[in-house]
């Protein structure tokens, strides 16, 4: 299943990219993420038979933006 091969590369990427000494927390950033990235990505997850980790964080900047 391609979308499922997909998923774990890019889970893997992710995972990789927070493997320093102390392990670190993965913080997915996108402007406007949980409106349309987080649930996109989820559908996408989903349709694969699987789930995002639930140890990753978000940060959506058009929070930021909207608060500043």
């Amino acid at each position: 299943m391609p979308g499922r091969e997909a998923a774990r590369q890019f889970v893997s990427f992710i995972e990789r990219q927070c493997s320093g000494p102390d392990g670190g927390t993965p913080v997915l950033v996108a402007h406007n993420g949980l409106k349309f990235d987080l649930p996109m990505l989820s559908a996408e997850f989903e349709r694969a038979g699987m789930s995002l980790p639930p140890h990753w964080a978000y940060l959506d900047t058009l929070l930021l933006v909207r608060v500043g």
